[in-house]
């Protein structure tokens, strides 16, 4: 039971981290980051094709 109720008191202390706007803010960073990260790997990887086909 002991578990159970710390279970419970982490879920809540997360949902509250979540809400705060610094929180927030650093997770839009992250997934505009590796948004970022994924079109730049995939040009790269278009350009690593191209070179090879006509290489």
């Amino acid at each position: 039971m002991r578990y159970a109720a710390e279970n419970c008191a982490l879920r809540e202390e997360v949902r509250a981290l979540r809400g705060l706007d610094s929180v927030r803010s650093a997770v839009e960073t992250k997934v505009q980051s590796l948004t970022a990260l994924e079109k730049t790997f995939l040009e790269l990887l278009e350009a690593q094709r191209t070179e090879e086909s006509s290489g």
